[in-house]
């Protein structure tokens, strides 16, 4: 992504590396949160499609407006037809790098 971009930014392979430990260390807390955090059959192959929207700090300047309007007429209408499962997270900074993983 953009984050890669970056000449101060890490390799593919540089991130592979960090993405395995990370898995081995806390693998099972992330499964687990992933499992609490979407409903049961989202993310499998003939399950709905799962988006995670992040909404930043508007103090980063890089937040959504009127996120409750944009939700309502682009995503709700999908997750109403079954084709779409979908979380908002707004509060990643509080959390905890397992977390954010």
């Amino acid at each position: 992504d953009r984050e890669l971009a970056h000449p101060q930014a890490v390799g593919p392979e540089a991130f592979d590396i960090f993405r395995t430990a990370l898995r081995k260390q806390h693998g099972d807390d992330i499964k687990a949160m992933a499992h609490a955090f979407w409903p049961p059959g989202a993310g499998s192959d003939d399950g709905p499609v799962t988006l995670i929207l992040v909404q930043r700090s508007p103090r980063h300047k890089r937040s959504f407006d009127e996120l409750a309007q944009l939700t309502r007429a682009t995503l709700e209408p999908l997750a109403d037809e079954g084709e779409l499962v979908w979380r908002v997270v707004d509060d990643l900074e509080e959390r905890s790098l397992v977390q954010q993983a």
